[in-house]
């Protein structure tokens, strides 16, 4: 969490792309963590359109 808020405050990238910096809210606001730079490749709008529906969608497939 420190080094999300502190991303958020502090990294450039995160500043320039407004959607980034938004998820990442999201997901400090809700307590959990995201490998987003795994992630980071495909887009924001994968994310949202195609990998969390599909997660959301299939919740036994969900590493523990």
């Amino acid at each position: 969490m420190k080094r999300a808020k502190d991303a958020l405050k502090n990294d450039p990238f995160f500043k320039h792309y407004k959607e980034w910096a938004k998820a990442i809210e999201q997901l400090v606001s809700m307590g959990v963590r995201a490998e987003q730079q795994a992630l980071a490749a495909h887009g924001l709008n994968y994310v949202i359109d195609t990998y969390l529906p599909e997660k959301i969608a299939n919740p036994s497939k969900f590493l523990p």
